[in-house]
């Protein structure tokens, strides 16, 4: 109960820090400046930090395990998405070019698939890395835990979008 509790206020927090957050000053539309939304990023970022602890139910031996493993396992696939964008970008240049050079379209194919395996090898290497850690239940969580809690900060972005904070300001 304490638990629920505790998780209801701080999100309630988090939301009501969101929602404070008014349009930028002097802007015509987009997102929040940059360092406005960095300061979202990590706030966010600590909040999904938090919420694993307690979805997993994490020890303090297992934390202490666990979050280096994942924190590599974050870092690499931010790394990965990274590349794939950036193969996206160049696979949508060849396509948009005065002439499109088959060779050149197969080549970045055939890197976006290998980093795409590369990305999958990564996922898989993690996973085992934290059988190692965490029980099958626990492991079961963090497998939906991804998809739980992106859905959480799309509903608090829709909220703050819903709310006028994120809305172009009308002259």
């Amino acid at each position: 109960m304490k638990r629920l509790i505790l998780t209801l206020t701080f999100l309630g927090v988090l939301i009501a820090s969101v929602a404070a957050q008014g349009p930028p000053p002097d802007r015509r539309g987009g997102p929040p400046p940059g360092q406005d939304r960095e300061k979202l990023r990590e706030r966010i970022e600590m909040v999904r930090m938090w919420k694993l602890v307690e979805t997993l139910e994490l020890t303090e031996e297992q934390s202490m395990r666990f979050f280096p493993v994942f924190n590599s396992f974050e870092t690499a696939a931010k790394g990965y998405t990274q590349e794939n964008l950036r193969l996206l970008d160049r696979l949508e240049e060849e396509l948009i070019g005065p002439e499109t050079d088959s060779e050149n379209i197969g080549i970045v194919l055939d890197s976006l698939l290998e980093n795409r395996k590369a990305e999958f090898e990564s996922e898989i290497g993690f996973y085992e890395n934290v059988s190692e850690i965490l029980s099958v239940e626990q492991r079961a969580k963090l497998a939906l835990f991804k998809r739980k809690f992106e859905e959480e900060v799309r509903k608090l972005i829709k909220a703050g979008s819903d709310a006028g904070h994120f809305r172009p300001q009308r002259p």
